[in-house]
């Protein structure tokens, strides 16, 4: 799970972003064939920034999903936050392939 990481909004801070390449090899290596990733945030430019990653990466798959569709039962903290302050946020299930 890769939930609500933190933003790094400014351009010179994207370095310290946490979600790359790399760290998509080290969640390959680690999970089982058809192995998930689940990723949710709030902030539309890391949103943007996960899937440019994804796209380089090409070793997942993946797809929003909504309430419904997510596996999940458990809800973090700077979810139910989101929640109460109506401040929408993305879901996002990668699946290994």
């Amino acid at each position: 799970m890769y939930l609500f990481p933190d933003p790094w909004i400014k351009k010179r801070h994207h370095k310290r972003r946490a979600f790359s390449t790399e760290l998509l090899d080290e969640f390959q290596r680690m999970l089982h064939l058809n192995g998930k990733l689940y990723i949710m945030t709030d902030v539309p430019e890391v949103d943007e920034h996960h899937r440019e990653v994804l796209d380089a990466h090409k070793g997942f798959v993946y797809e929003y999903v909504s309430d419904n569709d997510w596996e999940i039962e458990m809800n973090t903290n700077h979810e139910e936050f989101c929640r109460d302050k109506e401040i929408p946020f993305t879901r996002m299930i990668c699946y290994k392939k």
